[in-house]
């Protein structure tokens, strides 16, 4: 399925989006380390809506995967349209990588991740919000959570472990099911729910990892790099001279 930027302008735009909207802020304030105002990040064009509190930094890439024109309300960094299986930076070029409203809808999410881990730098990170399979807002089509395909955290885990990530720390967000309350009464509950949702085992909407990539990742099952990877490889570490039989016994 290809996602339609225009239509996630729409849904924050929206009673139900703009709801939403602080509380997804607030997940990434909590769970990534502050901005640096000196890196680099990378993020999906999904995450324009709410880009305002990585205004500032050295160098911010709003790019889309699926061939979308910039949102309108875009307001932060440059735009790109990339091809998910090639990203146009050089490796270790990216400090911190944020994906929102967009795995989801890859076709070879494997891949998009070891490019993903390609470009960030031995030290980076990557903060990916993705919607829980088991949440309540993948069962409605009135958000873009329930466009994509969801993930349990148990498959997100396992999908960025063959991409060489090491996942550091999870938070869940939306706890409220996915409609704006029109009571006094609702808003207290949908509050409450929000608050006391970790705690009680309730299943989020969304659920944010972070992760840090491996520095030394196997080669095997890289398409791209495969050949690159290898020729790196063998120059770095050569293996030892083999002595021939007949060297030997001339030295005999």
């Amino acid at each position: 399925m290809k996602l339609d930027l225009k239509k996630i302008d729409d849904f924050y735009s929206r009673d139900l989006g703009q709801y939403a909207s602080p509380h997804i802020v607030s997940l990434l304030k909590n769970i990534m380390p502050p901005i640096d105002k000196n890196a680099t990040y990378v993020c999906s064009a999904g995450i324009s809506p709410f880009a305002d509190f990585i205004d500032g930094t050295k160098r911010t890439i709003l790019q889309s995967s699926h061939g979308m024109v910039k949102p309108d309300n875009a307001k932060s960094g440059f735009f790109v349209a990339i091809d998910p299986t090639k990203w146009p930076y050089r490796a270790e070029d990216v400090d911190h990588i944020i994906l929102i409203h967009d795995l989801e809808f890859m076709n070879d999410p494997d891949v998009y991740l070891r490019e993903a881990w390609r470009v960030l730098k031995g030290e980076g990170q990557l903060t990916i919000i993705f919607p829980n399979r088991a949440g309540r807002w993948t069962r409605r089509d009135n958000n873009p959570f329930g466009w994509g395909y969801p993930y349990t955290p148990a498959q997100m885990q396992k999908l960025l472990g063959k991409a060489h990530f090491t996942v550091d720390d999870s938070s869940g967000a939306l706890y409220f099911p996915p409609y704006k309350p029109k009571t006094k009464m609702a808003s207290m509950a949908f509050k409450m729910l929000e608050k006391i949702g970790q705690y009680c085992l309730l299943n989020p909407g969304i659920i944010c990892f972070t992760a840090s990539k491996h520095i030394y990742a196997p080669t095997k099952g890289l398409k791209v790099m495969d050949v690159a990877a290898e020729k790196a490889k063998q120059a770095l570490f050569p293996k030892p001279a083999v002595t021939s039989k007949n060297h030997k016994e001339k030295t005999a």
